[in-house]
């Protein structure tokens, strides 16, 4: 073989890694968009709670330069709710809720609180109820989510009562964004919303991901109650009204980013384009990759070199992206230079994929 590539195949492979390089394609904000709905009185007193709680712990867990990382126990009328509060030296106005992902593995959530913590951000990750995992909850399923909702609400009312904070962002990927979509679309409080790999939908998303435990989960549920697939997804459809197809809409578009994978079967991609269209097409970042493999466009794991004050790949572009976000929203901190190199890189394959934004179907 006379080349290892011939030209078509060269191409690919530099087109490849061209939007590797730049985090792919942005499209902007949704030019008409003009705000969103006031949210009506029934969305208010269906996830209306009491603000009341009672502080059972507050330990000191870590201590680093940047911060101090404090574990807050909170007994609540929705059950007791844990969170892990990443405090910098000085007071400070805003603080970043960070989601838990699915599972409630921690590695996620604390890379990215502790990132934003030594960036001069506030952090805090209120950790997740794993109840609604166990099959034999299946028939609770909507009283789980709701009460989810009420100790975000509760936490924030602890933030703003306790710790003095007046402006507030979050940040979720994969569950952790689905969560950011249902909370952010009830509680106004939280403004600025930076959602990466999540969907509307979820009886759908249920239905249609590839991810082995929810599968699993629901083969597990068929069994157990005797329900074909489909009544099982019947069942979803009917029940569950904390979802953020519901709340979306009332999420402000011009204070809210997207991080969407074309190739994202495990929340599927139509699904995200879904709560995209929503939200009212918040600026949104377009990746080729799916969706465990958007962590190549993070640093959770240092590879080369191992540490993170001088890596290089994989490259912190979300990390990046998200920094730039939250310093605007907040007018907080320098511009993050690091990201120029990727915009630079983005620009072609920005101009290609905003003419006319075609390419991105609706739904």
């Amino acid at each position: 073989m006379k080349y290892l590539f011939n030209r078509v195949q060269y191409s690919l492979f530099l087109f490849f890694c061209c939007t590797y390089l730049c985090g792919c394609y942005v499209l902007p904000l949704n030019s008409a968009y003009t705000g969103p709905p006031e949210r009506p009185q029934s969305l208010l007193d269906t996830y209306r709670h009491s603000s009341q709680y009672t502080k059972s712990e507050d330990q000191v867990l870590q201590t680093e330069d940047e911060y101090t990382i404090r574990r807050i126990t909170l007994d609540t009328e929705a059950g007791e709710t844990k969170i892990d509060f990443y405090q910098g030296p000085e007071k400070r106005d805003e603080i970043i809720f960070v989601f838990p992902v699915l599972g409630g593995r921690p590695i996620l959530s604390r890379h990215f609180a502790s990132y934003f913590a030594r960036r001069g951000f506030d952090t805090a990750i209120v950790h997740r109820s794993n109840e609604f995992k166990k099959p034999e909850n299946f028939r609770i399923l909507e009283e789980l989510f709701h009460k989810g909702v009420l100790r975000d609400r509760i936490a924030i009312d602890y933030f703003e009562k306790e710790e003095g904070k007046s402006k507030f962002g979050t940040f979720g990927m994969s569950r952790g964004g689905i969560n950011v979509a249902i909370t952010a679309g009830i509680d106004e409080r939280l403004e600025y919303n930076f959602i990466a790999m999540a969907g509307a939908d979820l009886p759908e998303i249920f239905m249609h991901s590839n991810e082995r435990r929810l599968q699993r989960y629901v083969k597990r549920i068929s069994l157990q109650e005797e329900m074909t697939r489909e009544e099982v997804f019947d069942h979803l459809k009917r029940e569950i009204r904390t979802d953020p197809k519901y709340f979306a809409p009332y999420i402000d578009a011009s204070k809210a980013m997207m991080v969407l994978g074309l190739c994202d079967n495990t929340v599927p991609f139509r699904h995200g384009q879904l709560l995209r269209n929503l939200i009212g097409k918040p600026r949104t970042i377009y990746s080729f990759l799916g969706h465990k493999t958007t962590v190549l466009f993070t640093q959770v794991v240092e590879i080369v070199p191992p540490f993170e004050d001088f890596c290089m790949l994989p490259p912190a572009y979300i990390e990046s992206e998200a920094i730039l976000f939250f310093r605007k929203a907040f007018n907080k901190g320098p511009f993050p230079w690091q990201i120029v190199p990727w915009k630079i890189l983005q620009l072609p394959f920005n101009i290609i994929f905003q003419f006319g934004d075609w390419i991105i179907p609706d739904s």
